[in-house]
């Protein structure tokens, strides 16, 4: 009988169920799943990005950057860049984060999760004009997720800048009243200091 040729589809349907897997909590066979993905894909980029996000989960993070490093090589697009730049904050890298943030700050994802993070990152690394312009960009996305706001106003915070930081937390607290940390950043907010702030 003829080898029967592995296909687009077979390769869609194990990326799927690793997605599956993960959203379901189910780690352990998530993991298992991959390894067959990228044992039977190697040049599936998104295999090796699932491998990665899988890696960090424990803590494996030097594996994880190995991995999205492969589908970097395969796929250079920003999702994978953005999720590198996390893995070298996990690991400390701060140098090499800001490399990263760099180049990230002024790139369009289109989707409003992944601004977010952005914006999150480049908080971390200290590039907070940076941060303001991707939780900016996800608020114009997705302007009903509170969190975007919250972290917006936050950062505004920092910035000292407390008319706009009012502002972004008084969206955050119309969107979800019952954030408490909302509503008690917002009633401090004139006493606080760029030492006292928080982003989600």
């Amino acid at each position: 009988a003829a080898m029967t040729m592995p296909t687009v589809g077979d390769r869609e349907r194990l990326s799927r169920q690793v997605a599956g897997y993960i959203e379901a909590g189910g780690i352990r066979r998530a993991i298992e799943s991959c390894q067959e993905l990228n044992r039977r894909y190697p040049d599936h980029p998104y295999g090796w990005y699932l491998a990665s996000f899988l890696m960090k989960k424990p803590r494996r993070v030097r594996e994880a950057l190995h991995a999205i490093d492969r589908a970097l090589q395969l796929d250079p697009q920003p999702r994978y860049r953005l999720h590198r730049a996390q893995c070298l904050l996990q690991l400390g890298d701060r140098a090499a984060v800001a490399t990263e943030a760099a180049a990230l700050r002024q790139i369009g994802f289109g989707e409003a999760t992944m601004h977010g993070d952005a914006g999150t990152l480049l908080y971390e690394a200290g590039d907070h004009t940076g941060a303001l312009l991707h939780y900016t960009r996800a608020i114009e996305l997705d302007g009903q997720e509170a969190h975007y706001h919250f972290n917006r106003a936050a950062v505004h915070r920092y910035l000292g800048d407390v008319d706009a930081a009012e502002r972004d937390f008084g969206a955050a607290i119309a969107l979800r009243p019952d954030d408490h940390e909302a509503c008690n950043s917002r009633a401090h907010l004139r006493t606080q200091t760029s030492g006292r702030n928080h982003i989600e």
